[in-house]
């Protein structure tokens, strides 16, 4: 697996869930690494979040990434800490906005091609774990910023890839390098990465890796 020089920053902000997909892809070697796009060209980010964004509202839902992961020939699984799936803590969303995406969400499950773990602990020894069978996270955070246009801290996506003495090795999508010789990745420490995934949503990552040669 490739895991280094495959960082692509997100080119809107609604798109890191299809900036982390793509570098997973990349990473598992179903992709080239994408190249931005010349002239009126839409870019690969631009294509799939056509083809994945969330229709409900900005974003894309891990239902989405890991369905196309998963249509790349691709072992994946959805984790999801609360076992209905998409919480609305402090009805962060509206009633009728939270259904709406929870259909959505259901829908793509059920197309298949991926297993659901709903009622999970995610914490990090369970992260730790898969990391070391070489398998790529793809985790949901909640960071300050006015992306959906709707709350000051919004959900986001970010691709972790390693851990290494004691701390969480990640892409972020949003991340800028202080120079060329910086690292494109940055590190988050275990209870840091802990209160990340506190969100609305309830925790929730997609664990991908390569199918098991039979």
């Amino acid at each position: 697996m490739k895991k280094k020089g495959i960082f692509l920053p997100q080119e809107t902000n609604e798109t890191c869930g299809i900036s982390c997909m793509l570098m997973a892809l990349t990473a598992l070697g179903k992709i080239r690494k994408p190249k931005p796009a010349m002239g009126d060209e839409k870019s690969a980010e631009a294509v799939f979040y056509e083809m994945y964004g969330c229709k409900a509202t900005k974003g894309t839902l891990g239902s989405a990434i890991a369905y196309a992961l998963s249509c790349r020939r691709l072992d994946v699984e959805l984790w999801h800490e609360s076992s209905r799936l998409l919480k609305n803590r402090g009805g962060y969303y509206s009633s009728a906005l939270h259904e709406e995406m929870l259909r959505e969400h259901m829908a793509y499950i059920g197309r298949g091609g991926f297993r659901v773990c709903a009622g999970m602990p995610i914490n990090a020894d369970r992260m730790i774990n898969a990391l070391a069978q070489d398998r790529l996270l793809i985790v949901q955070c909640l960071i300050e910023g006015d992306a959906d246009g709707m709350h000051d801290h919004v959900l986001h996506w970010i691709l972790v890839f390693d851990y290494r003495d004691g701390e969480f090795l990640a892409y972020d999508p949003l991340y800028i390098p202080s120079s060329r010789k910086s690292p494109s990745y940055i590190r988050i420490a275990r209870d840091t990465m802990q209160s990340l995934m506190k969100t609305p949503l309830g925790a929730s990552a997609i664990s991908v890796g390569e199918k098991a040669s039979k």
